[in-house]
């Protein structure tokens, strides 16, 4: 029972991403080897959608009853209320403004009269406008607008930009501000340098066979740490983090993160003897299977039938023995059929392959 909890609790931590790195890697190559596993993944799965369905439908219905409450409130008696008190206060007006309307008649001044004697004093005042005056006015013309204002603080309100210059150890940002922290125009820049973390990463290499181009190089998305995501890389110079088919050398796997700070590392793809397989046919009865090795490839040559057992071996040695005739230790020829040819040498590659007799 302990077995079966560790195990529901296992795959609750990895649908809910808590797990480790290194744990999440373990628990996927888990999956993969073992189905029952997978499936069990796929159920959890399906439980947490089912479980957040039932929430998001449970919210739904306590919206509906919020709504049904709010539609019970009595709106109607309210506004029948309202509109009985400006009724009255309208009733209330038309009843008074009778006996005030005459006497507000009689007070109301000839509209000419007043027009013509506001435009005499008008012309009177711009004849004898005083010395005083006219420095006041130049005075106020030289008050700044409001606009203008507007534009001076906005001008000494410092900004920030984005970064323009940055390099593997540290990124570099403009920053405008005003040193005098006044309403002044002039403004300075200053450089401000902000430290790149550390970007930590782990490469896997595959060896390529000797003389061929089998070797690999491949970045752990999953291992990269430190910096900003997300991030860009490359192998060599090619913006991927898989690379196959290669020969045997070094190659520079590069990381960068969203600020611009890039960490390097060098990856050695090394060198290995890989078996090569070739099949040959010949007759026997009129011919002899040349060996295809060099002189210098100096080793064992063994050859065995279906059912593994060996029916003849000799050792090389500076191109000798340099063929077969298809008989056993023994001397007996051989039936017709395959047989199965396995040379090593002591450089530590090798070869094998099938050898058919035809008679």
């Amino acid at each position: 029972m302990n077995a079966q909890n560790n195990l529901y609790e296992r795959i609750d931590a990895y649908l809910n991403g808590s797990l480790s790195d290194q744990d999440m890697l373990t628990f996927e190559a888990d999956m993969k080897a073992d189905a029952s596993l997978n499936n069990e993944v796929e159920l959890q799965k399906l439980v947490h959608q089912l479980i957040l369905e039932k929430g998001l439908s449970d919210i739904r219905k306590q919206v509906g009853k919020d709504l049904t409450i709010k539609k019970q409130f009595p709106w109607g008696e309210i506004n029948f209320i309202v509109l009985s008190i400006l009724f009255t206060g309208l009733l209330c007006y038309l009843w008074v403004d009778p006996f005030h309307k005459d006497k507000a008649v009689s007070n109301i001044p000839d509209v000419d009269a007043v027009r013509t004697i506001k435009q005499t004093k008008i012309v009177e005042e711009t004849k004898t406008e005083s010395p005083k005056q006219k420095e006041k006015d130049s005075r106020a013309s030289e008050i700044p607008s409001i606009h203008d204002t507007i534009a001076l603080v906005t001008s000494a309100t410092p900004q920030v930009q984005k970064p323009v210059r940055k390099d593997t150890s540290t990124v570099i940002m403009h920053q405008t501000s005003d040193p005098q922290q006044n309403n002044e125009k002039n403004t300075k820049k200053e450089d401000v340098t902000i430290p790149c973390p550390e970007i930590l990463f782990s490469v896997h290499t595959e060896a390529s066979c000797r003389n061929g181009s089998t070797g690999s190089v491949q970045l752990l998305l999953s291992g990269i740490d430190g910096g900003r995501p997300p991030y860009k890389y490359s192998i060599g110079n090619e913006p991927t983090s898989l690379r196959t088919d290669l020969p045997a050398g070094a190659y520079t796997v590069t990381v960068k993160d969203s600020r611009g700070c890039i960490s390097e590392q060098q990856a050695f793809v090394k060198e290995k003897n890989c078996t090569v397989f070739k099949d040959y046919s010949f007759n026997p009865d009129i011919e002899s299977w040349k060996f295809p090795f060099t002189d210098a490839e100096n080793g064992t040559l063994s050859i065995l039938d279906k059912s593994g057992n060996v029916v003849y071996k000799t050792e090389l040695l500076n191109g000798q023995p340099y063929e077969w005739n298809g008989r056993s230790l023994n001397g007996n020829i051989l039936e017709t059929g395959s047989y199965l040819y396995i040379a090593t040498f002591t450089n530590g590659e090798s070869r094998q392959g099938y050898i058919i007799l035809l008679h």
